[in-house]
């Protein structure tokens, strides 16, 4: 099926690198419909790079700035994602060393707290208390929490 652009409009960088751009269109095979379109240079498709080409000249105005996405920080986890996200960065074993080697009654309750808690708190006084020990940043946190969220 021959596929073709019927019209386009709000034509805006998908990408920080200026490598897609993305369109509400109507294309032939759907021309009720009003649909967003990524284009690029490199499509597979040689409408979808005659688009790409099209609107980066300004045929379908001007090209609206790329917006990054907002990201929404996990307040929690759970501690199976915690842990292989310390894991993957390293900090696993370092962070069950230093839980072990947490003297007396506060060290024994950051223990369970560790082993049998279901998630891990931002805000948990282990967690705050880690954090501090190893010196990470809110960024590298926020780092951690999210790639977590995503295991």
């Amino acid at each position: 099926m021959k596929i073709t652009l019927i019209s386009a409009r709000n034509p805006k960088w998908a990408d920080a690198d200026g490598a897609m751009i993305t369109l509400s269109c109507f294309f032939s095979h759907y021309p009720d419909e009003e649909m967003s379109f990524t284009a690029s240079p490199t499509d597979g498709e040689a409408y979808g790079r005659d688009i790409f080409a099209r609107a980066s000249a300004g045929e379908f105005g001007k090209v609206a700035a790329y917006v990054a996405p907002h990201v929404v920080i996990p307040k929690s986890v759970e501690m199976r994602q915690a842990r292989r996200a310390l894991n993957a960065a390293g900090l696993l074993a370092n962070i069950e060393a230093a839980i072990a080697a947490m003297p007396g009654l506060q060290g024994k309750d950051a223990q369970i707290e560790w082993e049998f808690s279901r998630t891990l708190q931002r805000d948990h006084p282990l967690t705050v208390a880690m954090v501090t020990q190893f010196g990470l940043s809110d960024a590298q946190l926020d780092t951690l929490f999210t790639a977590a969220s995503k295991l």
